[in-house]
């Protein structure tokens, strides 16, 4: 009888004080993205529906606390524990209602915070991030920049147009008065480009499990600088740009089960995907390189293609390192270099130079290898403009490019082929590259397993500290039954809250440190569950 009192007084206050909280905060995480233009008024109420299962995680363990207090207070300001004593009830029988609650509430949490929160997060971030009109537009209208489609773009203006069914857009932006710019990894203007007008089309594509907005952008009467040279196209189309929803680098948006998988298969973390593909387009440079060194070398040939037709032979001697470039050695026989081109129409053009240089970048985002030609002196017997002082050819394929295969190696797949490499005669300086982007890897690898291991208890130390924090509140209130509810409550309240705050300090500094993080994490749950055992000890003496 005692035991379905308290746990119905103990719940009816949990449930009630549970949903005040939970609303209060979920009302205040929606404050911030609502303020600043990033949800509509619509999307705001959808959005705090979403938020109310994550922000359970804080607000049961301190509902649980405020409930035992509340009813285990009543319970000794009204002689009914006194009377239990004189009766032969023990402390602990008495305390037995709120541990049993504090289990069952660690057990949910934990279920809760492994299992379901981590998806209602990652359906907040995509409520937001699908709606990238109302982002691009509130930005603008701020007079923030925002990135577009690669380029930092401002405006004086941002019109929202809706869909639009001609192109299939989903969403479509008028952007006036528009400077955009494109910068360098040090942060530098490579490009600025000055336009009247900017028309933004937002597509959605879905691929496989992933949600993709494409991002693609207009610029019309446009003025552009692009390194110390000027132009006036009066129309860009910069590259579009994808936006997957549901791949984020934050660990807090993976369940339990997919936190494992990850350890198991690091390479699908963004971090670790970044690095292992900076390693591979290393080793993919090396020998696309030698790749051509021989061709070169033996047939003076070299076979290239353009887009899906065209076809490319390249007559020289070799290459010859030149700053960033690769200088070209003329074909021994004719002391020329030669550029023989077949186009998809059948055109055939022969190009003779003097000399020339071949540039070569790997694409980590395609994973494919680019090469460009670059012909000086050039005579074309074929063209009615049959000499030029230089022609340029870009966007060209090795017909075997060493780079899809060596792309989808994994990053320890790619580690072990240095030694090979090395081996094999490389330079220094490419094996130096290749040892930086591997240690790269080690780096993100180890600090992902820091992030995993964290992340798993701090969700379980929050699951622990809810029972302990039930425990604290309904001894607190039976040893202090003189005292008054609210003042009773904050002997419990700040131990608690001291202990959730090292629980999340512990797991921000085990990226640092796993073994610090993790002694600060359990130490706030110990340093709560002795305080309560301190506190009950002393109780039961008396």
């Amino acid at each position: 009888m005692l035991w379905r009192l308290l746990l119905s007084e103990l719940w009816r206050i949990l449930i009630l004080s549970a949903a005040a909280v939970v609303t209060v905060i979920a009302f205040a995480a929606t404050v911030l993205p609502l303020a600043s233009g990033e949800l509509g008024p619509l999307t705001a109420i959808k959005f705090m529906l979403l938020a109310i299962p994550p922000m359970l995680q804080f607000a049961l363990p301190f509902a649980a606390g405020f409930a035992a207090t509340l009813a285990y207070h009543r319970f000794a300001t009204d002689n009914e524990a006194l009377a239990a004593s004189a009766g032969g009830v023990s402390h602990r029988a008495k305390l037995l209602p709120a541990a049993a609650t504090g289990l069952v509430l660690a057990i949910a949490l934990a279920a809760l915070t492994n299992l379901v929160i981590p998806r209602f997060f990652r359906a907040m971030e995509m409520l937001i991030s699908r709606d990238a009109a109302s982002l691009i537009a509130g930005a603008i209208q701020r007079g923030e920049s925002v990135d577009i489609a690669g380029m930092l773009v401002r405006a004086d203006e941002a019109l929202r147009l809706g869909p639009d069914p001609a192109s299939g857009a989903i969403d479509r932006l008028v952007l006036k008065g528009v400077l955009a710019i494109t910068t360098d990894s040090e942060g530098d203007i490579t490009t600025d480009v000055i336009a009247e007008r900017a028309d933004v089309w937002l597509f959605s594509r879905r691929d496989g499990a992933e949600d993709t907005t494409i991002v693609s952008m207009r610029l019309r009467g446009a003025s552009w600088w692009h390194e110390d040279e000027y132009g006036d196209h009066g129309e860009l189309d910069p590259r579009p740009i994808a936006f997957r929803h549901g791949v984020s680098s934050r660990v807090k948006y993976l369940t339990f089960f997919e936190l494992r998988e990850l350890l198991r298969n690091p390479d699908e973390h963004p971090h670790v995907d970044g690095a292992r593909r900076r390693l591979a387009a290393q080793v993919s440079s090396w020998l696309a390189l030698n790749e051509i060194h021989a061709a070169l070398g033996v047939e003076a040939r070299l076979s290239l293609t353009r887009g899906e037709t065209d076809s490319l032979t390249l007559r020289a001697s070799g290459i010859e390192p030149d700053g960033e470039r690769w200088r070209l050695a003329p074909d021994e026989s004719t002391g020329k270099i030669e550029l023989h081109v077949r186009q998809e129409d059948g055109v055939r053009r022969r190009h003779v130079a003097d000399g020339g240089w071949l540039t070569l970048q790997v694409d980590e985002t395609e994973g494919v290898t680019r090469l460009g030609v670059n012909l000086q002196n050039v005579v074309t017997p074929e063209a009615a403009e049959s000499r030029r002082a230089s022609l340029e050819y870009s966007g060209l394929r090795l017909n075997n490019d060493p780079s899809p295969s060596v792309f989808q190696r994994s990053s320890q797949e790619l580690v072990d082929s240095i030694e090979p490499v090395e081996r094999a005669g490389a330079g220094e300086d490419s094996i130096g590259r290749m040892r930086d982007a591997a240690h790269q890897i080690q780096r993100q690898n180890d600090r992902l397993y820091r992030q995993v291991i964290a992340r798993h208890h701090e969700r379980f130390g929050l699951s622990v500290a809810c029972l302990v924090m039930t425990l604290t509140g309904a001894v607190m209130a039976l040893r202090l039954r003189e005292g008054a509810p609210l003042v009773v409550y904050l002997w419990s309240f700040f131990p608690a809250l001291a202990s959730v705050i090292t629980i999340s300090g512990g797991k921000s500094l085990a990226t640092g440190s796993l073994a610090l993080g993790l002694f600060i994490v359990w130490a706030g749950v110990a340093g709560l569950a002795l305080y309560t055992l301190i506190v009950y000890l002393d109780k039961r003496r008396h």
